[in-house]
């Protein structure tokens, strides 16, 4: 550690006159003003020292939304959240000694903001009025402030308004950091990294309480905080240290019961996470259990549901064709009651023509009704947007199955409505009329009189059976129909 600036002087083989020996004196009086001033052998009692190799001094740990400190592998590490404003530790340790050497070894980080800076804060006063402070910033910077009151009186200016001073002292690419202060009667030498950066004197200062300053968003490790001071205050602080050394045996009675005691919770605590982590263990293996049976039910349940719209369509083929079998029987009736409108019916009673035809084509629609509401069931059965089986082909296909068996039924009903509106207009005699030349359709697969008719404007089925002398309605592929 530096501690007297070398100042070497070359001087030539000629006569110092009087004059030269007061110009050099006057001249050599500012560099020895602004230069260390104590020793370190004036420094040679050890009064406190704290490695972290634990916490039996019961230093602050705290977790919250503006700090983290906790001591942790031999390192005190203090983290400040806050990004707004600064905050300092203070050592368990009161200090009672005026003359000291005080030094903390750190690194620095930010955790966002930059610059970031922390330091040694010292004879800071229980009421929160009075210390002083040492720091280092990021930025190759250091400063010292005294607080007076409420407010920062800064001790080193470098042209900035917080006081910040560069230093070579400090390297551009450094993270660590030893910072050390002396003082004696008010004198204060302050060293950085071993190198002497400033000397100040600092009267109305007290003893006090000593500790880390941290700035905003700051990250710190501190390694080793050691208080040093002379012999003399050493002796005269022996009495006070004596009773506080037998506070600190007892103190560490209590801090080695609340150890073991600690022990004893945290095999305890071990215990109970095992027979947490056994019974995890077990949920685990019913959840998987439960999982593959459910797995096997829905695979089950689609099988029965696919079997279900199978019997559904088979039904509804049925009643389909129970359907048009119905059509048929009306059209043949119907047919002959052209040539007798008192036909007699199933019953033996006469009826006319225009009642029957009614009475017939009110329970086709009963039929029809009743065989689309079975249509509807068997289509939300299949179309259930929850049903773990909809996404299966086969119900897709059952499914295209119902809506072709839909649109048949649709066109049954609509053919019945066409032969009850033309009941009353059919002639009474098979005498039929083919022009000799117009436009003719040739017949395609699926096809039926009803739907060729809606292909051409003002056409009927009436029309086409009167202009093709057809008795029914039944169609071969490729058969040429008159149709205007």
């Amino acid at each position: 550690m530096v501690k007297w600036l070398n100042v070497t002087f070359f001087f030539y083989p000629i006569m110092l006159t009087n004059f030269f020996k007061y110009y050099l004196f006057f001249f050599t009086i500012p560099l020895f003003a602004f230069s260390q001033t104590l020793k370190d052998e004036d420094f040679n009692e050890l009064y406190f020292s704290e490695s972290f190799d634990n916490n039996r001094r019961g230093w602050l740990i705290l977790n919250s939304q503006d700090n983290f400190f906790i001591i942790k592998d031999g390192y005190y590490e203090l983290q400040r959240r806050n990004e707004k404003s600064s905050d300092i530790v203070l050592c368990p340790f009161t200090s009672k000694i005026s003359d000291y050497q005080l030094s903390v070894r750190f690194a620095l980080n930010t955790t966002g903001v930059s610059p970031t800076f922390s330091g040694l804060i010292f004879n800071a006063t229980k009421d929160g009025t009075k210390a002083l402070a040492f720091e280092v910033s990021t930025q190759r910077e250091f400063r010292i402030r005294k607080l007076n009151g409420t407010n920062w009186i800064y001790l080193t200016s470098g042209g900035t308004v917080q006081g910040w001073q560069k230093t070579n002292a400090i390297t551009s690419t450094s993270a660590e950091y030893e910072l050390l202060v002396q003082t004696k009667n008010d004198v204060y030498d302050f060293y950085i990294n071993g190198i002497f950066v400033s000397n100040q004197t600092i009267s109305n200062t007290s003893t006090g309480d000593f500790g880390i300053t941290l700035g905003p968003a700051s990250k710190v490790k501190a390694d080793e905080l050691t208080l040093m001071t002379t012999m003399e205050t050493a002796a005269g602080a022996v009495a006070g240290k004596k009773g506080e050394e037998t506070a600190v045996i007892k103190n560490d009675l209590t801090q080695k019961n609340m150890t073991e005691k600690e022990k004893q919770r945290n095999a305890n605590q071990s215990d109970r996470i095992t027979e947490l982590d056994k019974e995890l263990e077990q949920i685990k293996k019913k959840v998987t259990a439960l999982e593959e049976e459910n797995a096997v039910l829905k695979n089950q349940d689609e099988n029965a549901r696919v079997n279900q719209l199978n019997k559904t369509i088979m039904d509804l083929q049925a009643e389909l064709n129970k359907s048009y079998q119905t059509i048929d029987n009306l059209k043949s009736e119907n047919q002959g009651r052209i040539s007798n409108p008192e036909m007699a019916s199933d019953s033996g009673r006469n009826k006319p023509l225009d009642e029957y035809i009614y009475q017939k084509y009110t329970k086709l629609v009963k039929e029809n009704i009743t065989l689309k509401n079975e249509l509807d069931d068997a289509k939300g059965n299949g179309t259930n947007p929850s049903s773990p089986s909809n996404s299966s082909s086969e119900i897709v296909a059952l499914k295209e199955k119902i809506r072709v068996l839909e649109e048949q039924l649709r066109m049954s009903n609509q053919f019945n409505l066409n032969l009850l509106k033309e009941k009353n207009s059919v002639p009474k005699t098979k005498q039929t009329f083919i022009p000799s030349d117009g436009e003719y359709h040739v017949v395609q697969k699926g096809e039926t009189l009803y739907s060729i008719s809606k292909k051409y404007p003002n056409l009927t089925v009436k029309k086409i059976m009167q202009w093709n002398g057809m008795n029914d309605n039944k169609l071969e592929l490729g058969q040429k129909l008159r149709v205007r």
